[in-house]
C-alpha cells in the first residue's frame, strides 16, 4: 500500500521496500498498516546501532523522508551479494513455512517447530502445548508469537503467567526473538495513566503485555483488560485455570474473544475429567454453553483443540539416568540421634493413635508430615535437626504463646493456588488420564 500525502503537505508517499530517513537514522520500510487518521509504519534498520532491528513509527506524526535511489547500479563485493541472495531465498518460502526461526537467537530443535507450523498451516487456532518439563514450551510459544507478528496476522498479544514468571517471559522473548514486551502491574498502569489523556485505557497502549493471572482476575482490573481486543492470548501454567474458579473465569473472558489461544502446561490432567475438560474449553467460542449440556456430555471440550504432548523420548532427547549409590555408615553419635528420634516419633504416634491408612482429610495426618520433616532434617545433618528442635522449643516455651507460636503453614496447598477439586484429587493418577480423554482433540 502507499501512504498518501498528509494534511501538512510535507509527508511524501512511500511504499514497502523504500529506504527512508527517520529520527536521524536510515531504515527500510517493511510494512505499512492504515488506521483511522494515521498509519503504522514498520521499519528495519540499515546501519548501526539499529542494524537489523525493527521499529514502528506513526505517520504522519513522525517525519518520514524517502532516500533517493541511486540512478546507476551499485557494485558490491561477492560476499555481500551472496548474503543478500540467501536472505531473499529464505524470506521467499512457500505458504506455511517459518520466517523468523532462522533469526531466533537459539538453536531450535525439530519438535519446537511443529506447533508454529501447525498454526501457520491452518490446522487450528486453539492449541494446548503439554510437553514434558524441559522441552521448551516458552520457546515454542515465543516462536508462534514471532511468526504471527511477522506476518501481520496479529497486532496485540497478552501473556498470562504466574507472578514469578513474568520477568522470565520478558527476558526469553527479548533475548531469543527480539520482541520487546511490557510487564504490567499496578505501578505500570499508574505510570501510563498519568501520561495519557483522561479516559484513555492504558491497556490499549501496551503490547505484547505480560501480566500475572492473579492480578488480571481482580474485579477492579479485569473489566479494563477485557475491554481491549487481544489477537493472541498465551496462558502459562494453564492447569491452574481448570475447574470452577476466578482464574478460569477471567482467562476465559479474555481468551474467548481472541483469534488465537495458546495454553501451556506440563501437567494438564490432575485426574479429574471435568477439570481437564474445563481447561480444554478455555477460549472456546461455545464454552459458555457447557452448563446447558447433559451431564454425561460435559466432559467433552466445547470445540476442537490442537494438542501437542511430547515426552523427552519423543523429542529424541536422551532420557537415560546414571544412578550412583553412595553407602554411608553412621557413627555412634548419629546412630544414637536417630534412635532417639525414632522413639520420639513412636511416642507421638501412640499419643495421637494415628493410623497410616487414615484419610488425608483427617487433621491428624499432619503429624506424619511434621515427623517426616524432623527425619529429613536428621538425615541432612545433626545441626539442621538441632536448629529445628531449638526453634520449636522456643516457640512452645514463650510467655506470649499467641505472639510467638509458629504460624500454620498451608500444608495441603503450599502455593495457595489450588481449588477445592484439585486438593481432593491431589493423589489421583494423572499421566494415563490424558490418553483417550479428548474425543474431539487432535493430538500430535
Amino acid at each position: 500500500m502507499q501512504i498518501p500525502h498528509s494534511s501538512r503537505g510535507d509527508q511524501p508517499a512511500i511504499r514497502p521496500g523504500d529506504r527512508v530517513h527517520v529520527r536521524r537514522a536510515r531504515w527500510r520500510v517493511v510494512e505499512i498498516r492504515a488506521f483511522d487518521g494515521c498509519q503504522v509504519v514498520t521499519l528495519c534498520g540499515l546501519a548501526p546501532p539499529h542494524l537489523g532491528l525493527e521499529r514502528r513509527v506513526l505517520a504522519p506524526f513522525d517525519t518520514i523522508e524517502p532516500i533517493a535511489r541511486a540512478a546507476q547500479p551499485r557494485i558490491v563485493r561477492a560476499g555481500r551479494w551472496r548474503r543478500a541472495c540467501r536472505a531473499l531465498i529464505a524470506a521467499d518460502g512457500p505458504p506455511g513455512s517459518l520466517r523468523t526461526a532462522q533469526a531466533a537467537r537459539i538453536d531450535l530443535l525439530p519438535h519446537q517447530l511443529e506447533p508454529a507450523i501447525a498454526i501457520l498451516r491452518g490446522l487450528g487456532t486453539r492449541l494446548l502445548l503439554a510437553d514434558e518439563v524441559g522441552l521448551g514450551k516458552t520457546i515454542q510459544a515465543g516462536l508462534i508469537l514471532s511468526e504471527l507478528l511477522a506476518r501481520g496476522s496479529i497486532d496485540r498479544a497478552l501473556v498470562l503467567t504466574p507472578p514469578g514468571l513474568r520477568e522470565q517471559w520478558a527476558r526469553e522473548l527479548a533475548d531469543r526473538f527480539a520482541i520487546e514486551t511490557t510487564c504490567v502491574d499496578g505501578r505500570t498502569l499508574r505510570t501510563l495513566a498519568a501520561a495519557l489523556p483522561i479516559g484513555v485505557n492504558p491497556w490499549r497502549t501496551v503490547t505484547p503485555a505480560i501480566v500475572s493471572i492473579d492480578y488480571v482476575k481482580r474485579p477492579e482490573v479485569l473489566p479494563a483488560v477485557a475491554s481491549c481486543r487481544w489477537d493472541l492470548v498465551i496462558v502459562d501454567e494453564a492447569h491452574a485455570c481448570g475447574g470452577e474458579s476466578d482464574r478460569r473465569a477471567a482467562v476465559h473472558a479474555l481468551a474467548a474473544r481472541a483469534a488465537y489461544v495458546l495454553l501451556l502446561s506440563a501437567t494438564p490432567h490432575s485426574g479429574d475429567r471435568e477439570s481437564f475438560a474445563s481447561l480444554c474449553a478455555l477460549g472456546a467460542a461455545d464454552a459458555g454453553s457447557e452448563r446447558t449440556r447433559p451431564t454425561s456430555d460435559r466432559t467433552r471440550p466445547a470445540t476442537d483443540l490442537l494438542v501437542f504432548r511430547r515426552t523427552r523420548a519423543d523429542a529424541g532427547i536422551g532420557t537415560a539416568r546414571r544412578v550412583h549409590i553412595v553407602r554411608v555408615r553412621p557413627n555412634a553419635d548419629e546412630r544414637r540421634t536417630h534412635a532417639m528420634l525414632a522413639r520420639y516419633s513412636n511416642a507421638v504416634l501412640r499419643e495421637r493413635t494415628v493410623d497410616v491408612r487414615v484419610d488425608r482429610s483427617d487433621p491428624n495426618h499432619r503429624a506424619w508430615l511434621a515427623l517426616s520433616v524432623l527425619h529429613k532434617r536428621a538425615l541432612s545433618s545433626a545441626w539442621s535437626l538441632a536448629q529445628s528442635v531449638e526453634r520449636r522449643l522456643a516457640a512452645l516455651s514463650a510467655v506470649d504463646h499467641t505472639a510467638t507460636e509458629q504460624m500454620t503453614l498451608p500444608l495441603d496447598d503450599p502455593q495457595g493456588e489450588l481449588i477445592a477439586i484439585q486438593c481432593r484429587l491431589a493423589n489421583l493418577p494423572a499421566d494415563d488420564a490424558l490418553r483417550g480423554e479428548l474425543p474431539n482433540a487432535r493430538r500430535h
